[in-house]
């Protein structure tokens, strides 16, 4: 069993991935360098009412977050995804991102010392 910071669904990404610690790091760096790059490009987009955009990007990122252990997540950004691409009023929309983006500032850290600590097992 991966030894990983206990913040994280640690069962989940035992269950996905067993005892690979070489793909959680790859994960997790992937994570860092695209998933969050992208995420915060929906911020551009909200006040732009660009909800095709942002229900499409909420739809390719959502599985990301699962991923990377932060499954508590995936729910709320499936509401955001739903939010923009189907329903009528799309005054949820910024609260939503806010929500989820405060508690993704609140992880990175976590998971950019996991993705390090992980390198370095690989070393």
């Amino acid at each position: 069993m991966i030894n990983l910071n206990p913040e994280l669904d640690v069962a989940y990404l035992q269950e996905i991935y067993g005892d690979d610690a070489m793909i959680v790091q790859l994960m997790f760096d992937t994570f860092l360098t695209d998933v969050v790059p992208r995420w915060e490009s929906l911020e551009e987009l909200i006040p732009k009412n660009d909800y095709l955009k942002i229900g499409e990007l909420a739809h390719g990122l959502k599985p990301s977050f699962s991923m990377i252990g932060l499954t508590w997540l995936h729910p709320k950004v499936e509401s955001l995804e739903r939010t923009a691409r189907y329903e009528a009023d799309k005054s949820a929309i910024p609260a939503l991102y806010r929500d989820i983006s405060t508690e993704l500032k609140r992880m990175l850290p976590i998971i950019e010392q996991e993705a390090a600590r992980l390198s370095e097992l690989d070393s």
